[in-house]
């Protein structure tokens, strides 16, 4: 996978914008450790993208006016000064309300009309919340479903996904590949650690690493329900893989993709937790929280911890099952595979953690960039 990476990317120059900054940080330190050119489009002040955690409303929904995650304008302009090859989305502004969708379907709608008129020969979109088989509802949505979830979330994803479908449809042939590339939630450094980690984009981990380190105890619903631990490196290597494919194909016009977490990405919270500890060479402290509130839902397997009051006034709630990720068109057809388990992602956050304080989180995820590239070249069973 390295070799073919390597072989795509190398000399390409590529804009990244998006509304999620850890996204696209680490999606443009896998493009420079390619031996690619890569530029953040920075988002406006008062953006609505994941990177302003300021505009949101108790994580329920995106409160007020706030500008768009990023601006045409401004993108035309980078796109035209980089002389870019392809474009990339490191996800869309999040759409809540029917307003916001709007927005973020003009948004990208605009978006992908710009780069085709720059000359791009590929956009790729890197989306969340892909096609899940979730075990927990009726709805059991595949690789082939065009649709996605049943929530307000995975309808707006769903909008997204047609819209690039239609443009790519619509422009078959002018020069614009559009490649879709679907990813779950995401444990590494940096990937918005000041966010809820129940958002498809981040993950508990990063939080019960500082509770960890500061000696707290961890007040957590279902410790031994499995969810994924997937290093961020390993989607974006199959985004890329996927558009350099685009790139090669003259007549191929994108598709979508998948790249979730394969079964040893898997384990339980109180296993994550102990793997953690044992990197700062301390004692997890972990209880189940057993109380609720009426009226209320469950939360979330992938939620944060919670705090010794909340915990207290919890009743017991059944397990929920972390939907998952179908990612075997990608192995198939792509040669793509994670790397990494569990373990070595849960250590690689701790060790991202350790060499940001140290070094800056741009040189720790440059190391870590490398490290996953040389992991890449070797052979697998």
């Amino acid at each position: 996978m390295h070799t073919r990476l390597q072989e795509l990317w190398i000399g390409r120059r590529a804009v990244i914008s998006g509304a999620n900054e850890g996204l696209a940080q680490w999606t443009r330190t896998l493009l420079e450790a390619l031996g690619a050119q890569a530029e953040i489009l920075e988002a406006p002040e008062g953006s609505n993208g994941l990177s302003a955690p300021s505009q949101a409303d108790a994580w329920g929904g995106w409160a007020g006016e706030v500008a768009p995650a990023w601006s045409i304008g401004a993108l035309r302009e980078a796109l035209k000064r980089c002389r870019a090859e392809v474009w990339i989305c490191a996800d869309p502004p999040p759409a809540h309300t029917p307003a916001e969708l709007r927005e973020a379907l003009a948004l990208l709608s605009d978006s992908l009309t710009a780069a085709r008129d720059a000359g791009c020969r590929c956009a790729l979109l890197m989306l969340g919340d892909g096609a899940y088989r979730n075990l927990d509802t009726p709805w059991s949505c595949h690789e082939t479903d065009p649709l996605g979830g049943q929530d307000a979330a995975g309808c707006a994803e769903s909008c997204l996904r047609l819209l690039a479908e239609g443009f790519r449809q619509g422009f078959w042939g002018e020069a614009l590949p559009t490649v879709v590339a679907h990813h779950g939630a995401l444990c590494c450094g940096g990937m918005a650690s000041n966010l809820p980690p129940n958002l498809s984009l981040g993950n508990p981990a990063q939080t019960w690493l500082t509770m960890l380190a500061r000696g707290r105890t961890l007040f957590m619903e279902h410790p031994d329900q499995l969810q994924p631990f997937q290093h961020a490196l390993e989607p974006v290597a199959g985004a890329l893989l996927a558009a350099g494919r685009a790139l090669t194909l003259p007549l191929h016009c994108g598709d979508t993709w998948n790249f979730g977490a394969s079964a040893q990405n898997w384990c339980s919270p109180r296993t994550a937790c102990r793997t953690l500890a044992e990197t700062l060479r301390v004692q997890p402290l972990i209880e189940e929280a057993r109380t609720q509130p009426s009226g209320q839902e469950p939360q979330d397997p992938t939620a944060a911890p919670l705090s010794r009051a909340k915990a207290q006034r919890r009743t017991p709630q059944p397990p929920l099952h972390p939907p998952r990720l179908e990612s075997e068109k990608a192995r198939q057809q792509l040669g793509w595979r994670t790397v990494y388990d569990a373990e070595d992602t849960l250590r690689m956050l701790a060790a991202w953690q350790a060499d940001a304080q140290a070094r800056g989180e741009r040189a720790a995820s440059a190391a870590q960039a490398e490290a996953f590239l040389r992991e890449c070249m070797r052979p697998r069973d």
